[in-house]
């Protein structure tokens, strides 16, 4: 079969842009994108529009449709495959690389294209992707093994299909995306063809790069919370013969801990950072190997790390993982140091010493092998390279085993005994190999392998991997995750999916993830957390406890001191210590240059060791540091399953940004389903210098991000902590007059923060609580006097913890500068009763407790550790976290299925209904993005699928003497009839097979431990991209523990009803109750403000062909399938070949129609209608 360019795009420009997808040999269905809606349409409703429609655009294929968020709007893309070269055929499969993609713009008429947008362009059209033709061919596609493929009927792997995101626009709206898209592989291919006697034999090397976690060398590394590693590779080495095949499979990953490497990416300076404590990365590393062993069997673990002191703490990290992991009896590692061993390119060692140690695992492990359609052996394990990057070292040791596997394959085709036969095979698949090597590296660092032979050519490979990782890496990546999650991930919406929804949820509709985050309430429950911040600037960082005072250490600041104000400490601990440094290293040249970890790594071990003295554990999150500002997170042990999502981030301030001797650390994580932020900040110093120091606030507040857009304004708390340096306006006498008499309201009243603070200058929304201690600065060293110093520092607040707290996923409070807040020069508060005002507005209980408390304050004081200049403060803060339940959840997700309505947005109207006599009522609906005529009946496709259940409450409503029939136009509620008891254990409650994403699975994989009931259930039409549930069969690492496996539920309320409103946020029906689908539907607030229900007959006709939907019988929650009544056949007034009469009001935009006329599409309301 050649490929050709077979499909063709054409643009329409007026009004708004409109664009066809036609199949140039196969003319009886074409695609029509409109608006953001696609609808399919016949050949005679495309012969009807074609005239209008032009710049065509022909393609090999269709990759799917890009959105793209920008701060303005969601720009659309068609992504077209125009370019590809054939680089050989399996079977009557083509395999082509592409080599250029055009984007044909969906939504603006404008030939610029966004600088995001081009990268992707010149990703994709890089020659690192591939796919295969036909896309769902039964023997043989690249998106998934050999083997995937038969066990699985053509299923494609999600987790090597690059446009999964790409395909789910298409998806929405029922569109058959085999039918129109292909499906993208990143890799390499190499194929070449042999001659064995009279016969041919093609043999095959593919390589593919997983996308769960797929990104650049030094931007992505490790480990993910789901257990998905960074440059995780499949290869699959295939020979076919006649109508055999026989294939082998290798996978290769990163080394499955928490780390990344750190500074300028440039040649001997890759520093590596374990970024997770151990206990923290334990969980995850339980997933990756759980998922390898569901995915391929039995594993063998070979790690070809080194001796050297990087590569040696995380080959030691790895191994302890492996000897704590439940699954140590099963999975074996072999460790090989590959640069010692094979010095110089010598393998030798590779038969002598590593091949005894793993060949007892080839001979089970053994290949797949298929023969027409009959299976005639099955590969049950595979195995697991890894080394720094995952390239060279590993492909050299994967090409190893290959070839050893290669003379098995052979003895399958009776080949092994012919030397020259032999021989020819090795040599090419030895190319092969060389050649993937090459491809790999290119795909991740820009340059060719190493070759370990040739030092200088070696050397100059080096250098331009650092010059592609320090200048062109950060593009790169940005468009790989765009290109893998649309954007998904980037806004409010996106952040709540992550906290508050399954994994996967990711892919589902906006309008469904935004609906189910809306009524977290409903699902969630809140759960007490106590946490303890702590702030000190340690003045170098020299001492953590001196000889003078050597009764005294950070236990007294940590443990002691909060016990004034918290009685019940020792009995209630704090779950969560963030512990902030300031000035840990001399602020020097060389020190902001080049800080050195070594204090960190030893306060860190002194405060673990503090924190531990008592009968309560604790153990280190993760820390992180900016020159000399430090910041420490220590959890308690029985809360490390319920945190992830942990990533840190700085900003510097000094010297306008350049350095970092000034600036913040963050660290963010979700704890259960709330996100927290901890930040310890360092601002400008000086008395004058408030304005500076506001701006410091400014730029941390705007800059500081994590993954995926995430900033400070996204969390639900931030804590702030550290040396703001804030002072007090006053002559140093009088402060130290206060000070001895402790007239603290003086001096708050002239504190330049708490000024700048309610001047809406700095910290708004922020919550502190009072000042009733002496100045923390500035002090002589090793005693109780202010600066004796010539410079004779006025004492000052300079060492501050406050937290801001953000009231839901709803809404938020920005504390940045506020034009609408202005105090008069030198005017400020006389009163300190407004910040005692302020706090307890902040903290008032009789609010909403989940998310309008903002937490209480139990302590916030001083600690008299003399060892610097400054005086340690802590604080002591209870907040509620959302915990979520997740049986729960699935409850209240299969309620927002229903009101959501079809996810294709039209509906059907029959009936002897003219349009301008029902026009205004489908208005008064929702927004409309195009109307067709197809075989009397009238189609109508709206913008979202709640207009849809507006529209059907039009069903019978009688217009002009005849009854209008409006029906769903995909069978809606797509529900079988499902019995949910509360005795029936989970996972005997999914009713249909789960996606199978297990091509080489073993007699003992491990089952699957769902937390939570997947939309199967519920057979949701909501799927994620290749047809696979929206939730993944593995337990949710997110979900909470539950007492019971059995079904739990909550009763759910009724909705408010008001007029005119679609979008509905308060908690829906009662899903125990007796009512209909038609019921629940028409609960939601769909009437018209025109007429009344009873006037109408909303609802009546089409409840009665319906059954029972939620019914309760014998103790059990019934769903029922709907049972569709028979189309009404009416005539619509006109006949085929006349127009449908325009409406008398506003003109009709455009419309898409058959043969049977040109009826006009409505216009778009007015913000009156």
């Amino acid at each position: 079969m050649v490929i050709s360019k077979s499909l063709r795009a054409l643009k329409r420009r007026d009004e708004t842009v409109a664009v066809l997808l036609e199949n140039k040999q196969d003319s009886s269905e074409t695609l029509l994108f409109e608006r953001g809606a696609i609808t399919a349409l016949t050949h005679a409703e495309k012969t009807n529009i074609y005239k209008d429609y032009k710049e065509p655009v022909d393609s090999f294929g269709c990759l799917g449709v890009l959105n793209v968020n920008t701060k303005d709007s969601t720009l659309s893309y068609l992504v077209l495959v125009t370019g590809c070269t054939s680089i050989g055929r399996i079977f009557e499969v083509e395999l082509c690389r592409v080599t250029q993609v055009t984007l044909v713009s969906l939504v603006t008429s404008t030939i610029h294209q966004p600088e995001q947008v081009t990268d992707i362009v010149k990703l994709l059209s890089s020659g690192t992707f591939f796919f295969s033709f036909p896309s769902n061919s039964i023997k043989f596609q690249l998106s998934s093994s050999a083997q995937y493929c038969y066990v699985n009927d053509n299923a494609s792997s999600r987790h090597f299909l690059w446009n999964r995101a790409l395909m789910v626009p298409l998806q929405q709206y029922g569109i058959n995306h085999d039918q129109w898209l292909l499906r993208l592989m990143c890799g390499s291919v190499e194929v070449k063809t042999l001659y064995c006697g009279r016969h041919q034999a093609k043999v095959c090397l593919v390589s593919r790069f997983g996308c769960e976690r797929a990104g650049t060398r030094f931007s992505v590394r490790g480990i993910d919370d789901n257990g998905h590693v960074a440059s995780f590779v499949e290869t699959e080495q295939v020979i076919v013969l006649q109508d055999k095949l026989t294939s082998f499979v290798q996978v290769r990953g990163s080394v499955p801990v928490f780390w990344e490497q750190t500074g300028l990416p440039g040649v001997g300076n890759h520093r590596v950072q374990l970024t997770r404590g151990f206990e923290f990365g334990q969980p995850a590393f339980e997933r990756h190997i759980k998922w390898l062993i569901s995915n391929y069997g039995q594993v063998l673990l070979v790690n070809l790390l080194g001796n050297k002191e990087a590569e040696l703490m995380l080959s030691d990290e790895y191994t302890e993982h492996l000897k704590h992991s439940m699954y140590h009896d099963d999975v074996t590692m072999v460790s090989f140091d590959y640069n010692s061993q094979c010095r110089g390119g010598d393998k030798t060692k590779l038969s002598t010493v590593l091949l005894p140690r793993t060949n007892d695992f080839l001979e089970p492990f053994s290949y797949f092998a298929v023969e027409g359609d009959h299976m005639i052996r099955k590969q049950v394990g595979t195995i697991r390279m890894n080394c720094m990057d995952c390239m060279d070292r590993s492909n050299v040791v994967q090409t190893f085993y290959g070839l050893m596997v290669l003379q098995k394959q052979l003895l399958d085709y009776d080949l092994g005994s012919s030397t020259s036969i032999v021989s020819q095979f090795q040599d090419a698949f030895q190319s092969m190999w060389s050649c993937n090597g090459n491809n790999i590296s290119l795909l991740y660092t820009g340059s060719a392998a190493l070759s370990k032979k040739d030092r200088l050519k070696d050397g100059a490979l080096s250098i331009q991997r650092s010059i592609q990782s320090s200048f062109f890496d950060s593009s790169k990546q940005e468009a790989i995750e765009l290109l893998l999650w649309g954007g998904v991930l980037g806004d409010s919406v996106g952040h709540a999916t992550r906290a508050l929804l399954s994994p996967s949820d990711v892919f589902l509709p906006r309008a469904y993830r935004q609906d189910l985050s809306r009524r977290y309430m409903e699902y969630s429950e809140h759960v007490p957390i106590r946490i303890c911040v702590g702030t000190w600037n340690v003045n170098g960082g020299k001492y953590t406890q001196s000889i003078a005072y050597k009764n005294q250490s950070m236990g007294s600041w940590l443990l002691d001191t909060p016990l004034s104000g918290v009685p019940d400490l020792r009995d209630s601990p704090p779950h969560i210590y963030a512990v902030g440094f300031e000035e840990l290293v001399d602020l020097n040249a060389s020190n902001i240059v080049n800080t050195s970890s070594s204090n960190r790594k030893y306060w860190g071990k002194e405060l673990q060791k503090i924190l531990c003295e008592g009968p309560h554990q604790y153990h280190m999150l993760t820390s992180h540091q900016l020159v000399g500002l430090c910041l420490f997170l220590f959890v308690q042990p029985q809360l490390v399953p319920y945190v992830r999502d942990v990533s840190v981030s700085t900003v510097k301030t000094g010297m306008s940004g350049k350095a970092g001797n000034k600036g913040a650390v963050g660290i963010r994580l979700l704890l259960h389903s709330s996100s927290l932020c901890f930040v310890c900040a360092h601002f400008a110093a000086h008395q004058s210098h408030v304005s500076e120091r506001n701006n410091d606030f400014t730029d941390i507040w705007n800059k500081m991000s994590f993954p995926n857009s995430i900033t400070l304004p996204s969390h639900q708390y931030v804590f702030w902590s550290g040396d703001l340096n804030y002072r007090i306006d006053l002559p140093i006498d009088k402060v130290k007059e206060a000070i001895v008499s402790q007239n603290w309201s003086l001096l708050q009243n002239v504190d330049q923060l708490l000024k700048s603070k309610y001047s809406g200058k700095a910290f708004q929304g922020f919550v502190e609580g009072e000042l009733n201690f002496a100045p923390t600065y500035k002090y002589d060293s090793f005693s109780d006097d202010y600066d004796t110093s010539e410079k004779g520092r006025i004492p000052a607040w300079t060492d501050r913890i406050m937290w801001w707290h953000r009231n839901s996923y709803r809404s938020s409070t920005s504390p940045l500068p506020s034009k609408h807040v202005t105090i008069e020069q030198g005017a400020h508060p006389t009163d300190v009763s407004i910040v005692k005002d302020h706090m307890i507005s902040s903290c008032n209980e009789s609010c909403d407790p989940y998310w309008n408390s903002g937490g209480r304050l139990m302590f916030y004081g001083r600690s008299e550790l003399k060892t610097s200049d400054h005086r340690p403060v802590v604080a002591v803060i209870d907040i509620n976290v959302i915990k979520v339940d997740s049986l729960q959840r699935q409850l209240v997700a299969r309620d927002v299925t229903l009101l959501l309505g079809p996810p294709d947005c039209t509906v059907v109207i029959s009936g002897n209904v003219e349009w301008e006599d029902i026009q205004s009522e489908l208005l008064q609906c929702g927004d409309i993005i195009f109307v067709r005529l197809l075989e009397e009946q009238l189609l109508v496709t709206f913008k979202d699928s709640k207009s849809v259940l507006a529209a059907i409450s039009l069903n019978g409503l009688e217009v002009n003497g005849y009854i209008m029939d409006v029906q769903f136009r995909t069978k809606w509620p797509p529900t079988d009839s499902i019995a949910v008891t509360d005795d029936v254990p989970l996972n005997n409650m999914v009713s249909s097979k789960l996606e199978n994403d297990s091509p080489i699975r073993s007699q003992h994989s491990s089952p699957s431990n769902s937390n939570y009931l997947t939309p199967e259930v519920v057979k949701s039409p909501y799927q994620s991209p290749a047809g696979s549930p929206v939730h993944s069969t593995e337990p949710s690492p997110y979900s909470s523990p539950m007492a019971s496996p059995k079904l739990k539920r909550k009763e759910l309320t009724s909705p408010t009803m008001k007029e005119d409103q679609v979008i509905i946020d308060q908690p829906t029906v009662a899903m125990r109750s007796s009512s209909s689908t038609q019921d629940l539907i028409s609960k939601a607030p769909v009437t018209h403000p025109s007429r009344s229900a009873s006037a109408t007959g909303i609802g009546q006709p089409y409840n009665v062909h319906h059954q029972a939907h939620g019914v309760e019988q014998d103790g059990k929650l019934i769903i029922s399938k709907p049972i569709r009544p028979s189309p009404m056949k009416l005539q619509v007034k006109g006949s085929a070949e006349q127009k449908l009469p325009a409406p008398k009001r506003p003109p009709p935009p455009r419309q898409s129609v058959g043969n049977q006329g040109k009826p006009p599409r409505p216009p778009l309301p007015t913000k009156n209608e």
